[in-house]
């Protein structure tokens, strides 16, 4: 697996030192979703290839109880404001993956 294959997909142990705009959006997850708990952060500026206007923002978390989906879109538009709140005006891409599955399905060279 080249490099850019590796970065792309890299993600932190939320244990290791935060960037400020990753410990704003972790800080965000573990108010707004008390049940689950956030195990790797993974923020992405846009390749040189894509356009300039996203930000994407991936988190793999676990339960500690039931997770509740239907608070996902409310998370958007909180990690949006918190966003400009920071002047960061690039629209938020957010993905969640469950802490079995992101171990069960990266190839071991790739774990964090």
């Amino acid at each position: 697996m080249d490099d850019w294959t590796k970065k792309r997909h890299q993600f932190k142990r939320v244990t290791q030192p935060l960037t400020e705009l990753e410990l704003l959006l972790k800080n965000a997850f573990d108010d707004h979703f008390p049940t689950a708990k956030v195990e790797l952060i993974r923020i992405r500026e846009p390749l040189g290839f894509e356009e300039n206007n996203h930000l994407s923002i991936a988190f793999v978390y676990s339960f500690k109880e039931d997770f509740d989906y239907d608070q996902e879109m409310n998370f958007f538009w909180l990690v949006e404001s918190k966003l400009i709140e920071i002047n960061e005006e690039r629209f938020p891409l957010i993905s969640y993956i469950e802490y079995e599955d992101y171990m069960e399905n990266t190839p071991k060279e790739l774990l964090a």
